[in-house]
């Protein structure tokens, strides 16, 4: 397999009253654009968990030494 190159794929998911899962559609090219701090938290962490399994080591957000290693906050703490 071709190691250099990779695709991001966008995946619409409503949740229905019993918590399940539907696939509403599968973008092939997913909209990267922030509209909001929930939005770039959310859409940044994407990024930086893409390029560290695609090897390129990227650290979370908010971490090293001089940040206090905090982690990246979830969907849910961000709101």
């Amino acid at each position: 397999p071709n190691r250099q190159c990779f695709q991001v794929f966008g995946f619409d998911v409503m949740l229905d009253s019993d918590a399940k899962p539907w696939l509403l559609e599968v973008n092939l090219d997913p909209a990267l654009k922030t509209d909001s701090r929930l939005d770039l938290r959310v859409k940044s962490g994407m990024l930086v968990d893409l390029l560290n399994t695609i090897g390129v080591p990227v650290p979370p957000r908010g971490s090293g030494p001089a940040a206090g290693g905090t982690e990246r906050p979830t969907a849910q703490q961000a709101a």
